[in-house]
């Protein structure tokens, strides 16, 4: 069974709520930057 789970897109939805959206970047095939780097 492939069963997938979103819970680090929610979590991540949530910081961005929380911290703004400018703070977590998507790196598309890699994941996901904290901060301005």
């Amino acid at each position: 069974d492939d069963v997938s789970s979103n819970a680090v897109e929610v979590h991540v939805h949530h910081l961005r709520r929380k911290l703004g959206s400018e703070f977590i970047r998507t790196v598309h095939g890699i994941g996901y930057t904290l901060g301005d780097a």
